[in-house]
Parts: structure tokens; sequence; C-alpha cells
């Protein structure tokens, strides 16, 4: 299962990226590859049950500094 994912998003990512180069588009086939690997490792981590870290923790703990400073500017 996991190696039919990895070889589906291979091919549409090679028909996209071609295409795009064709267009003289680089700088969207960056950032569509870039995308795609994002959406391919969070699919198979979610395949095989990798740990897959919650992005609220990351908010929270840039955040959580700013809340207090402005809770303490505020009272």
């Amino acid at each position: 299962m996991v190696v039919g994912l990895g070889f589906l998003i291979i091919i549409i990512s090679y028909r996209q990226v071609k295409n795009l180069l064709v267009k003289k588009q680089k700088r969207d086939a960056y950032v569509y590859l870039g995308l795609m690997a994002i959406a391919a490792y969070l699919s198979i981590g979610k395949m095989l049950d990798l740990y897959i870290p919650n992005p609220t923790n990351g908010l929270r703990l840039i955040f959580q500094p700013i809340k207090h400073w402005i809770d303490k500017l505020l009272s």
C-alpha cells in the first residue's frame, strides 16, 4: 500500500513538474515539490502509524510568551 502511494505520488509529481517547467515556471515547480513532499510525508506517516506532531503545539510554544507579555503590559 505504501509503495503504491509512493509510486502514485511520483507519477503525479513528474507530470505536474514537467508541465510547469515547460511553461518556464521554475518557482512554482519548487513550491509544488515542497508541498507534495510534505503531503507525502504526512500520508505515508499516517499509513505507518508514525508520530506526527500537532502543529498547534508549535504555535502555542511561539505565542504563549507573547500572550504573557501582552497580559503584563495591559494589566
